[in-house]
């Protein structure tokens, strides 16, 4: 909450040190993390998809959490930050559109926002950064239903980015998951 210096702890360093090799490498980046609750996991997560959006033009990325309060509260914390980047230093690209659904800079890169409660979350977008939070506590059913509408459409090249985390909550999808380690195709 509020602009100044992103110190990142041990946690969120190996987190973003992992997406970030596996990119600067080439490789289509998939991670799925077990996170434990107030680690600032989900905040170094969006600060990565916010300095992509930034730094990439055209860069498109879509974040699917559990409810629609948390999803505008994201929403809400991703605004302030790309406002006070675009007020602080102007070369930076601004916001030109935004909505309850998405906002757009003036790169042309465009960051979605949905839950697990909304009607058809990720259908119908091609974007180059999933971002899955709290997928453990998401509807029943809607795992299936969003992935099976949104993955097949993400590029298996060098580049596209698959990020799937959550806290426990139980024996559901995301535990099956990452118990297996390969439902989803996750490194």
């Amino acid at each position: 909450g509020g602009a100044g210096p992103f110190v990142l702890n041990e946690h969120q360093y190996r987190i973003a040190a992992h997406i970030i090799d596996g990119w600067i490498d080439g490789k289509p980046v998939r991670a799925q993390i077990l996170k434990a609750r107030q680690m600032g996991i989900t905040t170094v997560l969006l600060a990565f998809w916010v300095y992509m959006i930034v730094q990439s033009p055209n860069f498109k990325v879509i974040f699917i959490i559990d409810v629609n309060k948390h999803m505008f509260t994201k929403r809400d914390l991703v605004i302030g930050w790309i406002e006070n980047l675009s007020d602080n230093f102007e070369d930076c690209p601004s916001i030109v559109t935004k909505s309850s659904g998405h906002i757009k800079l003036s790169n042309g890169s465009m960051f979605f926002f949905d839950s697990s409660e909304g009607v058809n979350p990720g259908t119908s977008e091609f974007v180059n950064g999933v971002y899955f939070s709290e997928q453990s506590k998401w509807k029943k059913g809607k795992v299936a239903t969003i992935t099976t509408s949104l993955l097949p459409g993400l590029p298996t090249i060098s580049g596209p980015f698959m990020i799937n985390e959550s806290t426990a909550h139980g024996v559901e999808e995301f535990h099956e998951s990452w118990n297996t380690g390969s439902k989803q195709n996750f490194m």
